[in-house]
């Protein structure tokens, strides 16, 4: 159904506070409350440092009167310029969670630092005119301590507290990648033995993939019920993702899920599994190891659970 004129209308009226909250909280990313999204930035943390964002309200002022000043067209887009690119942030009106989004305001950054740059020369330019030449020297030393007190900041924030944050909420991904890929490539097996149980707000296949070098590994098996089907449609695939009956099986299972762990222990009662730990306390896996079942045992076991065999 093609909504009428008249429901746009309304539709937009009923959105314009939502989107005027938006703009609000996008120009205070700066200053008082960034992204909450922990793998953008630090969750919740401003996205200047107290120099730069310091510079940037005094940069905003000064341009203010700046362009009531000088009237030129071209200063007057400036805000303009930042409006416009702040709209990918502020428009999530259906999720305002996301607002602001460093990634969506990123479009920003050369009007805002232009702002914070601005009080930097007209400091600079004053104490020149204040103190003359030696001026020159004092302004100069002022602008690049501030610049240094900035880098420091911004240089602790990135390589350690969002190093931190980062880790903290991040899966181990690459641990789990090299668990894949030893068992794909050293030992063998291939991709299309390894499986990965489904849990809730657990990994996703494809960042494992992505860590072992397979960007499309697509071995995610919902529920243990749903492992024998699984494996008797991978036994006929086409390429590297076909399971080999003749090469051990190999699955990703979350430590909480004792669920899964006993399905496989009471189907595949000759496999090992063991707890893998990682970079990350508190946040280990699983491993279940299953031996080689063969052609005709992968068959047997396949019937047994009410799966069709595979060819031979």
């Amino acid at each position: 159904r093609v909504p009428s004129v008249a429901e746009r209308v309304e539709a937009f009226g009923q959105n314009v506070p939502t989107l005027l909250l938006n703009l609000r909280n996008a120009a205070l990313m700066f200053n008082w409350k960034g992204d909450v999204a922990w793998i953008n930035n630090l969750p919740n943390r401003p996205a200047f440092d107290p120099v730069s964002g310091g510079l940037l309200l005094v940069g905003v002022g000064a341009w203010i009167v700046w362009m009531i000043r000088r009237r030129d067209a071209v200063a007057w887009m400036l805000p303009v310029l930042l409006l416009v690119m702040m709209l990918p942030s502020a428009l999530s009106i259906a999720y305002p969670i996301e607002n602001p989004s460093a990634t969506r305001m990123s479009g920003t950054l050369p009007a805002v630092y232009l702002l914070v740059a601005f009080p930097l020369a007209l400091l600079i330019m004053s104490i020149r005119r204040a103190l003359g030449r030696t001026g020159i020297v004092v302004g100069l030393t002022t602008a690049l301590a501030l610049i240094a007190f900035s880098y420091a900041e911004n240089d602790h924030a990135y390589f350690s507290d969002y190093r931190l944050a980062y880790t903290a909420n991040s899966q181990p991904y690459s641990a789990a990648g090299d668990v894949l890929r030893r068992f794909a490539v050293d030992e063998g097996s291939g991709y299309g033995n390894a499986f990965i149980i489904s849990y809730p707000f657990w990994w996703d296949h494809r960042a494992v993939g992505i860590e072992a070098g397979r960007i499309d590994f697509p071995n995610t098996i919902l529920t243990p019920n749903d492992v024998p089907p699984y494996l008797a449609n991978a036994a006929l695939r086409m390429g590297e993702y076909r399971l080999d009956p003749d090469r051990e099986l190999l699955f990703f299972l979350n430590p909480g899920d004792q669920p899964a762990l006993d399905w496989l222990l009471e189907n595949f009662p000759a496999g090992e599994w063991r707890n893998i730990p990682t970079y990350q306390p508190g946040k280990s896996f699983n491993i279940f190891r299953a031996p080689a079942l063969g052609v005709n045992g992968l068959n047997e076991w396949l019937v047994e659970r009410d799966q069709p065999s595979i060819a031979g």
